[in-house]
């Protein structure tokens, strides 16, 4: 929750079993408005605090960024707002890292593709 704003509504949806990597939805409001502020974060302190904006453009563009996170093309990026997300490797393993300003945190794609089922929670 950015600084100005109180939160009066909020859940944690775990992304992984182990819950080191979740999706904390809120509702905060402003002095003059309400608003959803989505943060994906993990055990670590790593945090991202997802713009509605953005999110809605994740969800419009689902397809595309579904072909991106099942790409095999390692150092492959793409943007949404302000937003990136890149494929790396790490390990071996293809992981998707995703920067917002300076903030970053690394997801499975899977986990990735696991955030679409949460969009009834978010609208």
């Amino acid at each position: 929750t950015s600084p100005d704003s109180a939160r009066i509504l909020g859940r944690k949806f775990p992304l992984t079993l182990t819950s080191y990597k979740w999706i904390d939805i809120d509702i905060s409001v402003r002095s003059v408005s309400c608003s959803v502020e989505m943060s994906l974060g993990d055990t670590r302190g790593n945090r991202i605090i997802l713009p509605y904006r953005t999110w809605r453009t994740l969800i419009e563009k689902r397809v595309h960024i579904e072909r991106f996170v099942q790409s095999t093309e390692t150092s492959s990026s793409l943007t949404i707002h302000d937003l990136n997300e890149q494929l790396v490797n790490l390990n071996d393993q293809s992981i998707i890292k995703l920067t917002l300003h300076d903030a970053c945190i690394y997801l499975k794609p899977a986990t990735v593709l696991f955030l679409y089922e949460l969009e009834h929670c978010i609208e």
